[in-house]
């Protein structure tokens, strides 16, 4: 089934990207509009699944406009992309209902997965992950990236968990497995039924050591999920 996506985007070579990365005529129906003005009249007429927005720098003054197309678009996934992401801006959007910020320098390989998770119809009492909040649960971090020779299984522990994406206390043994944009899975069981196992599919976005002049420091990495698997 064809996904049907609204895009927005200024004239330019980042448009252009974008414009080629999602011409696939047997997966997607693109429209295109160059501003949020041209948006608000267009879209109305449009019945489209995902919006994306592809801004030059994503700041906190543009967060009122991203939670003003929630409300006017309740029944849509909207995706923001841009190569400048302020972290402050990130924070304030991150319970907004189907809504993801991707990096355009680090994260673009991951819009197709992210389209298909925005594309998805919302239904109104089906639960969704957690606000962020803190967990004391172990967990198990599976390096399944193409760059390993091999699957490698870690134990982790949380230190708390959002709906986009997590904060985990890892071995140094993986730490030094681990690099920007690295593809893992993390699993952990259910907090309600203990029989069963989440698996979600994530990206690293960060890593840093507790104290850089300790021996043995404890590492933290930052996830963002991409998928539930």
């Amino acid at each position: 089934m064809l996904t049907r996506l609204a895009l927005i985007a200024p004239p330019g070579l980042s448009q252009q990207k974008l414009r080629t990365y999602l011409s696939r005529p047997l997966k997607y129906v693109v429209r295109e509009f160059q501003s949020l003005e041209e948006t608000q009249a267009g879209l109305r007429h449009f019945p489209f699944e995902v919006l994306i927005a592809r801004l030059p720098s994503f700041q906190l003054q543009h967060v009122p406009t991203i939670e003003k197309l929630s409300q006017i678009f309740p029944q849509a996934g909207l995706i923001t992309v841009s190569p400048e992401i302020d972290p402050q801006a990130r924070f304030c959007v991150r319970n907004i209902r189907r809504h993801s910020v991707l990096d355009e320098e680090l994260e673009m390989a991951d819009l197709d997965l992210i389209i298909a998770k925005a594309a998805k119809p919302w239904e109104k009492g089906v639960a969704r992950m957690h606000p962020r909040a803190k967990r004391h649960d172990e967990a198990v971090l599976v390096t399944t990236d193409e760059m390993y020779d091999e699957d490698f299984f870690h134990d982790a522990r949380f230190l708390d968990i959002a709906r986009m994406g997590a904060r985990l206390q890892i071995p140094q043994t993986l730490a030094q497995k681990l690099v920007p944009k690295a593809r893992v899975e993390l699993r952990y069981r259910s907090s309600e039924d203990l029989s069963k196992v989440h698996r979600l599919e994530a990206r690293v976005v960060w890593l840093k050591k507790s104290n850089p002049l300790l021996a043995g420091s404890k590492f933290t990495v930052g996830l963002r999920f991409v998928a539930e698997l």
